[in-house]
């Protein structure tokens, strides 16, 4: 027999999905309580049987609730643990003031600061000279 050990990121969805299919049922049961007083002033059935069928309903909803409790105090701990998880892998990892970025024309800048490249501005505060002609 292999002994599978399963993740806390894996366990922690398995406890989610358990805690929604127990919600599931419960609403399934409140939905059955419902029916049953509707059937019941309805006049449909024997008072002695719906509140029989009405009590095993709460009976069910009630260890249903106890299990969902049970599950979501497990679920805090793998959270938990999770959190100390992804803490420590922060205090590991180098700290970085952001994402280095990189200049894909970095290559062209020694060209550029060369004294053979030496770009004459125009003075902006004259206008262009026109063509003479274009009139």
């Amino acid at each position: 027999m292999t002994d599978h050990k399963l993740s806390d990121d894996g366990l922690r969805a398995l406890l989610e999905q358990d805690l929604w299919s127990l919600h599931k049922e419960i609403r399934d049961c409140e939905g059955a309580i419902a029916n049953e007083v509707r059937w019941h002033t309805e006049g449909r059935q024997d008072s002695a049987k719906t509140i029989d069928r009405i009590q095993a309903h709460s009976k069910r909803i009630s260890e249903l609730s106890y299990e969902m409790g049970q599950l979501n105090v497990h679920l805090e701990q793998v959270e938990e643990r999770l959190r100390e998880r992804d803490q420590a892998l922060a205090q590991t990892e180098p700290q970085e003031s952001g994402p280095a970025r990189e200049d894909k024309l970095d290559w062209l800048r020694p060209v550029l600061n060369s004294p053979y490249f030496e770009v004459e501005r125009q003075d902006d505060t004259h206008e262009p000279e026109r063509d003479p002609s274009r009139r």
